[in-house]
């Protein structure tokens, strides 16, 4: 006998003080503001009255919530992924432009579209948030970031700035590169400034 499909549904938009503090805090520290990622607060008295935000994806069954807190600070559903697609850009119309920049964080990727608004972007939650396993256990990128590529298009992607000391990062990075060759698309890698 199957198993039923649990279905995954965002959390409700609450009017909580405290996570609204929080939300507009928190963003106001990137330079942005809850409409440029489409985030809403959601309740803190389910997460310990800390505040907390959602950052939905185009995928209505993938977001990630922000908290205040200094440990697991994003959670996302278990075993989901997607890219971050601002609400502004198309999937067609990333895939349309000659270069692509894909950036960890979905912050800093609203915060590169609002700096520079006619670029594609999209955001990854982590440096590992592009990929995707088969049944078979075979890695491919998420299939919303196959729908970007197009043969010879030039791709930035944007690390943290931890790229420059955790291998795991690197081995991510290293990883994007050689999948995206399948695509015949050229990746340059890039980080942050480091103070």
């Amino acid at each position: 006998m199957a198993q039923p499909q649990l279905q995954i549904v965002r959390p409700p938009r609450v009017d909580d003080p405290i996570s609204i503090e929080f939300m507009y805090t928190d963003l106001a520290r990137s330079g942005l503001t809850p409409q440029d990622i489409d985030a809403y607060p959601i309740d803190s008295n389910r997460y310990g009255f800390a505040g907390a935000y959602c950052i939905p994806y185009s995928d209505p069954l993938m977001y990630r919530t922000r908290h205040d807190r200094k440990v697991d600070k994003y959670l996302q559903p278990r075993n989901k992924r997607d890219i971050w697609v601002p609400s502004s850009l198309s999937l067609s119309e990333i895939r349309a432009s000659d270069t692509l920049y894909i950036i960890e964080g979905e912050k800093k990727a609203a915060r590169f579209l609002k700096e520079w608004p006619d670029t594609a972007v999209i955001g990854i939650g982590g440096a590992w948030n592009f990929l995707d396993s088969t049944e078979d256990g075979t890695k491919r990128l998420l299939p919303a970031l196959q729908e970007c590529l197009r043969p010879n298009k030039r791709i930035i992607a944007i690390f943290d700035g931890d790229i420059l000391t955790k291998a795991g990062v690197q081995m991510a990075a290293t990883t994007l590169r050689k999948l995206l060759q399948v695509y015949s698309c050229n990746l340059e890698i890039g980080y942050p400034p480091v103070a």
